[in-house]
């Protein structure tokens, strides 16, 4: 999804170390609450009948799923799943923009956050 780069440099302008910070898709999923939401939602979906026809099924169950859509936990998870999204994004440059201060001795020997 995201890669840092930032490079630390002597006050000659040689390059003094590289690092690198990777947020992957799956470390979002999986902080976010996504993947967790994911597993949560079929249980609360077991309960559907299941009828041999797809259009008898979807028009027979129709106001009862709409009627659990409905419900506040749907609501207060995707308001969480949103929350759990903008933690993970906040985490992961909070603590991008850390490990550079803590590299950076001087302003000299340092180059700005730059996105690969």
């Amino acid at each position: 999804m995201a890669t840092v780069a930032h490079e630390e440099r002597y006050p000659s302008g040689a390059v003094k170390s590289v690092w690198h910070r990777r947020l992957t898709s799956a470390q979002y999923y999986r902080q976010s609450g996504i993947t967790e939401h994911a597993k949560v939602s079929e249980v609360w979906m077991a309960g559907a009948a299941t009828v041999p026809r797809y259009a008898a099924t979807v028009l027979a169950t129709w106001p009862a799923m709409w009627a659990e859509l409905s419900k506040p936990r749907w609501s207060n998870a995707r308001f969480r799943l949103y929350g759990g999204k903008q933690r993970t994004v906040a985490k992961f440059w909070a603590e991008t923009v850390k490990g550079a201060e803590v590299r950076c001795n001087s302003a000299a020997a340092c180059r700005p956050l730059a996105l690969c």
